[in-house]
This record gives C-alpha cells, structure tokens and sequence, in this order.
C-alpha cells in the first residue's frame, strides 16, 4: 500500500484543545503538503511553491543544520497498520471487559427514555470525555492551552495514511454553565454543524441553563418539541442521575482496562513524552466506536450542564476553536473547558526531532 506523496491528502488530525485555528488548512495550501511529506526522508531545503515561514509560526517544521525539519509524524501505513490493528484488539478486549456496565447505561437510558442516544452519550461522553478526566494525570496528558510563541494552538498534530473510515468526532457549542455535545460522522457533520453554528444557539444554551422554553429555532431544526422542551438529553439533570451514575461507571472501568495496557500505548518512538498515547488513544476511540449507529443527526445530539476541566490548570479556561477531524477536517467547537480526545504530557510542544516513520 503506497501512500500519496501529498501530506493534503493524508488524513490530518490535532490534539489541541483552545486552538483558535490548527495546522489543517496550512497543510492543503500550494505545496506545503509535498513539501512536508519530502521531510519524512529527513530535513531538506524548501521547495517551489511551499511556505515554510508559515509552517515554521504553526510550529510544524524547525531548521535543523541551515534546513528545514518535521516536527511531527507522518504515519504512513507500515507503521499505522499494525498499530490500528492492535488498538482494534485492545477495543475488543475492554468491550468484552465491560459488557455489564455498558448494559447498565443502556438500561439507564432506556428507563429515561433516552434509549436512541446511546451510541452518541458513550462516545461524546464517556470515550470523548469522562474517559480523558480520568486518564490525564496517569498518562501526563499534554497541557494544550496556546502560548506566545505558538499563539493559534498547542499540541499535538499529526498526519496518517490511510486514514479511518468513518470515524467519529465531537464538537461542542458552550455557554452559560451548559454545553451542547454533537457526535459527528462524516455522513452527518455538515447537518450538525449547522446546528453549532446556528444563530439560536447561544439562546438555547441560555434556556437550558434556565429551564426555560427552547427558542423557534430549536423547535424548528427538531431539537425541541412544540412547547420548547428539549426533545434530547441533558446530563447533569437530576431526573438522569443514573445516566450520569452508570456512565461514571463505565469510563472508570474502560481507564482501568486502558491502564493496564499503557505499554501498547508508548509504541511510537522518538516522540515528545505522551504524543505517541494521543495518537493511539484516538485509534483506539476510532476502533470502540466504530460502526456506533447514529440514526439521524437528532440522536446525535445531547446537553450538559457541567464543563469538563481544559486541558492544564482548571483556573486557566480558554474559549477557542477545536477541530477534532475523524479522517479528515471536522466543523471547528467552540470550548470554553474541555476533556476531549488526547492524552500525555505536561507542558508539550511540538518541537524535538522526530523519526520518520513510513
């Protein structure tokens, strides 16, 4: 299997949760993509038609002995393969490991009425979320809040080939005490973007805060019923604390499991402490959630009224642009605090020499 010779045509992907902006439309501009790519084989000289100031302010490349070098990996598919395959058994094993807790949140959510939702609240809230509150401290997940030097985002970034069909990503509108979490595949991304960036959103953060009525648009898009009661759920509310309860339950028995096996997540070399469990953790939420069935973009939908910790102290929230893409570019969140996808290290920047990878 060969990979193409374009980093644009790679599938692209940031851990970096506050980013106001992230490396993916950089990478697809002119020949920053071929330009990069050439890098695997080691630093070399820019070439015609790449912007390597551009890609050295978002902290991509760095000059090393008067050239030019990547200073993150490209994973292409001698290297991905086996991991994704490994990921793959590790998902199978925590399945089979916490069947029982999954059949009690599915159970707590029928008993609520909720039953349809629960692909999207296991993997918006307890993979993409509840999960990475409990895995930061154990595998140093990397503070990601941006800083001078790098004022657009700060993380990790890489680029793998080929990517995964169908993954999931979770976006979030945020405001008032109160999020609102869409669970996207690429089938229905552009439906629930529209959701996000609608211009009732922030009026329907501010009536869930509230318990008030949903405003016409929200009843409109099928979010709400005629009378403005919000048709999905909203964790944190007291009527589904056994939600709330069982899904507590199942992220800590799915980190214990993960725990257990954290070796298989150091398996890429020659990356900054913690980058190589970012990168496999979000194979491995790939490899759990895949084929989760989301029957329409309403289902996909869920509320929240508490905010997750960022990604560094608590006191330092950020509101941002996040773009998570599952095998391409996702619509951007808006945060204000988050978990999130990814985990490792304290204070990690995207500088220090990797190794190529093929």
């Amino acid at each position: 299997m060969q990979a193409p010779p374009d980093l644009a045509e790679w599938s692209l992907h940031c851990f970096c949760l506050g980013a106001r902006e992230t490396p993916h439309r950089l990478v697809r501009t002119g020949q920053n993509g071929t330009f990069l790519h050439g890098l695997r084989a080691g630093p070399a000289e820019a070439e015609a038609g790449a912007d390597p100031a551009a890609l050295e302010r978002m902290a991509l490349i760095r000059r090393d002995r008067g050239r030019w070098a990547a200073t993150f990996p490209m994973l292409g598919p001698a290297t991905i393969l086996p991991l994704r395959g490994a990921m793959q058994d590790l998902a199978l094993r925590l399945r089979a490991a916490t069947a029982d807790r999954h059949a009690v949140l599915e159970a707590a959510l029928d008993d609520a009425g909720f039953g349809a939702w629960r692909p999207a609240i296991e993997a918006g809230h307890v993979w993409d979320g509840l999960l990475w509150d409990r895995l930061r401290g154990p595998l140093s997940i990397p503070d990601t809040r941006p800083e001078p030097a790098v004022p657009g985002w700060r993380g990790v970034f890489w680029a793998v080939w080929p990517g995964v069909p169908g993954a999931i990503g979770t976006n979030e509108v945020a405001g008032d005490g109160v999020r609102l979490v869409l669970v996207w595949t690429p089938a229905t991304a552009t439906a629930l973007d529209r959701i996000r960036r609608a211009p009732w959103a922030p009026a329907m953060l501010g009536a869930i805060a509230q318990g008030g009525a949903l405003p016409p648009g929200a009843v409109a898009a099928g979010l709400a019923d005629a009378a403005g009661r919000p048709r999905f759920p909203v964790l944190g509310d007291p009527a589904l604390a056994a939600v709330d309860a069982a899904a507590a339950a199942l992220a800590d028995a799915l980190a214990a499991g993960i725990l257990s096996a954290r070796d298989a997540l150091d398996a890429l070399p020659g990356l900054p402490p913690g980058h190589s469990a970012v990168i496999l953790l979000h194979e491995l939420i790939w490899a759990a959630t895949a084929g989760a069935a989301f029957p329409d973009p309403d289902h996909a939908v869920f509320g929240m009224r508490w905010r997750r910790p960022v990604i560094g102290p608590p006191e330092h929230a950020i509101a941002g642009q996040y773009r998570q893409p599952g095998g391409g570019i996702a619509p951007g969140r808006e945060i204000a605090s988050t978990g999130g996808f990814g985990p490792k290290t304290a204070g990690a920047t995207l500088t220090g020499r990797v190794q190529p990878f093929t």
